[in-house]
């Protein structure tokens, strides 16, 4: 009991509680999924958040990204934060009209989107709810209410759980019932605007604001989301919704590193930019190229342990119906391997900010990944998947690192 009063009262402690709940019930609930429904649901079940995953991403730009850069000089407003959700709400309508409205007539390759097209809005609007409230409140400083957020969300999602493993309840039932899970988590969320004023005076310069500071990073945002799903899209509409549910398994398995590839970059990034303000860029390339050798040997023990035991590690995971797809653990530690190995070159763009660049090497390689995609998947099927992100990746560290070299930012010099 005594450790959970001091887990409460440390705003940094739970912190990280709270993103190990949201993380961990993540990745668990998606195993759980894939176990207890067939392989064809489970596509069905990832190219939803796939398609979520889209829109939170452009949302992002338009509202809690800008909240958090714009907060700080909106002080004197009094109305900003209540903007902020009825913005969210408006980009959440003209989302479900955009997608159900123009774009599902041209969706007829996947039938159970138009099948599930209801749930789907349900399960949409709470997960990015949800998404947009928790992130609000870590913002504003409000770790407990993002906490509790979190943990009545995992709280439902265990008991739904249960209640599948007791009654079995098919898929559509299931799916039906999973919004339900997000109820409590947005309840409390919206809480947070009981006593924020609603006057609408100052709103035409906030959505100017947010406009003019958002409107590059949509772009950027469609660009580098295109550009990491194209493969996966592509598989599940050349291989089948089974192959696009395999491959997005392998992805969520991998999602732990990235969770603590996100902490190290949470670190690396104010540190070097800390050094290379106030040193040299050789101290700060030195500090990169050592916390690269670092990260290496730690996630390369990780990684080697993934490819030798791929596949009984994938069964262990997600039973034995995916047992077929060791092989795309192995490429997918092939492809984490060189974005490990290529760390210190994103940290570098990021502290120069080369913002430019940044985009620039992220639609040159979309555009390969555009020309090449329907020869590898055609030829070598989801084996061609992985090859073109691994291919697209090269690309765009390749195009980075020409990009640091012209500003004399030489990585991995003493190594070469």
């Amino acid at each position: 009991m005594r450790k959970l009063k001091n887990l409460l009262s440390n705003p940094k402690a739970l912190l990280f509680g709270d993103q190990a709940v949201y993380s961990g019930t993540s990745f668990l609930l998606t195993l759980f999924i894939a176990r207890n429904f067939s392989k064809e649901e489970f596509g069905t079940y990832s190219l939803w958040l796939i398609g979520v995953y889209f829109i939170l991403n452009i949302i992002s730009t338009l509202s809690i990204q800008q909240y958090q850069v714009l907060a700080p000089g909106f002080k004197e407003y009094k109305s900003y934060k209540s903007f902020n959700l009825f913005l969210l709400l408006a980009l959440l309508i003209l989302s479900v009209l955009i997608v159900f409205g123009a774009i599902s007539p041209f969706l007829s390759d996947f039938e159970r989107l138009q099948e599930f097209k209801l749930v789907i809005v349900i399960f949409g609007i709470g997960f990015l709810l949800h998404d947009f409230l928790r992130r609000f409140a870590i913002a504003n400083d409000h770790i407990r209410t993002a906490f509790f957020m979190d943990v009545s969300y995992t709280f439902l999602v265990v008991l739904l759980s249960v209640a599948q493993y007791l009654f079995a309840f098919s898929f559509k039932n299931f799916m039906v019932l999973f919004p339900l899970v997000y109820f409590p988590a947005v309840v409390i969320g919206i809480l947070q605007f009981r006593n924020e004023s609603i006057e609408t005076k100052h709103w035409k310069y906030f959505m100017s604001q947010h406009w003019q500071h958002g409107k590059w990073l949509v772009l950027s945002a469609m660009v580098q989301w295109w550009s990491s799903n194209l493969f996966v899209l592509a598989s599940g509409l050349y291989l089948g919704i089974e192959a696009l549910g395999a491959f997005r398994l392998v992805q969520s398995l991998f999602g732990l590193l990235n969770v603590f590839l996100q902490a190290i970059e949470n670190y690396a990034i104010p540190t070097a930019a800390r050094i290379y303000n106030e040193f040299s860029i050789p101290r700060t390339v030195d500090y990169l190229n050592k916390l690269s050798l670092k990260t290496v040997i730690a996630f390369g023990l990780v990684l080697a342990m993934l490819f030798l035991y791929a596949t009984p590690l994938l069964v262990l995971a997600a039973g034995e119906g995916y047992e077929n797809y060791g092989f795309v653990v192995k490429g997918m530690v092939i492809l984490y391997g060189i974005i490990i190995i290529g760390y210190p070159i994103r940290i570098g763009i990021r502290i120069l900010l080369l913002n430019k660049y940044n985009l620039t090497g992220y639609l040159f390689s979309l555009l390969i990944s555009f020309v090449s995609f329907h020869f590898l998947l055609e030829r070598f099927q989801l084996v061609g998947a992985i090859a073109g992100l691994i291919c697209s990746q090269l690309i765009l560290l390749s195009f980075w690192y020409y990009a640091l070299r012209r500003q004399k930012f030489y990585i991995w010099k003493s190594y070469i």
